[in-house]
């Protein structure tokens, strides 16, 4: 990531210090997570100077933002994927509830948008993106949105549909058929001479790797996927 060429006029921050110093209420307020102290001082310096963003914490490590991240308040966090006690993910999955994440990465491993995805991040961004870029997806994520590609969300879209359903076993596809064409639990332990507790647990099998609260909404969620 390009950092901008420009005099720091404040000291090198320590990770899991607030650092905020603007008044606005309106500000978006951006928690940084980074361990290499040039970039964390780059990105920071370069954002600030941006209008209507607020750096007001930087952390180096996952430990700090689980002891800390709520005192920080952060609208957006904006995360380094390679961190030293674990990933940009980790942050994400623990500040769930706090702020969205976006991601940002030296690395394409296969794989990384998925699980980015999963765990909640609202984007993933290459290091080679300019601090006005950043600024941008900040802005975007802060507004409810999203800073995937199009190409990262059908990338994303073909993972799903060749995921759902892989844990399957061959009686569990049986039984998702069978529930797909309205067939009630005890329909299916008569058609496959089963007991109904065992179709019961089937069923409830099912329901759990398709990531569905009823049998409806896994039907659907098979056929969307071409399962059944």
């Amino acid at each position: 990531m390009r950092v901008l060429a420009r005099k720091v006029e404040t000291p090198l921050l320590s990770p899991g210090v607030l650092t905020s110093s603007r008044q606005s209420t309106t500000d978006i307020r951006v928690v940084l997570v980074d361990d290499h102290e040039m970039m964390l001082e780059g990105l920071r310096t370069g954002l600030q100077a941006r209008d209507g963003i607020d750096v007001v914490a930087t952390f180096a490590c996952v430990a700090d933002c689980a002891t800390a991240i709520d005192e920080a308040r952060p609208d957006v966090i904006v995360a380094d994927y390679q961190l030293p006690d674990g990933t940009g993910i980790d942050v994400a999955q623990l500040a769930r509830s706090v702020a969205p994440t976006i991601l940002i990465t030296g690395l394409e491993r296969s794989g990384l948008l998925h699980d980015a995805a999963a765990a909640g991040c609202r984007g993933l961004l290459l290091k080679t993106v300019t601090i006005a870029e950043l600024a941008a997806s900040i802005v975007s994520v802060a507004d409810g949105g999203n800073v995937f590609t199009a190409t990262d969300l059908q990338t994303l879209a073909s993972q799903n549909r060749s995921s759902i359903g892989a844990t399957l076993t061959g009686r569990e596809r049986e039984v998702l058929a069978l529930l797909g064409e309205a067939a009630s639990a005890e329909d299916i332990a008569r058609q496959l001479n089963l007991s109904i507790n065992t179709v019961r647990k089937h069923i409830a099998a099912v329901l759990t790797k398709l990531h569905a609260n009823s049998q409806l909404e896994a039907v659907i969620t098979a056929q969307r996927a071409g399962l059944i």
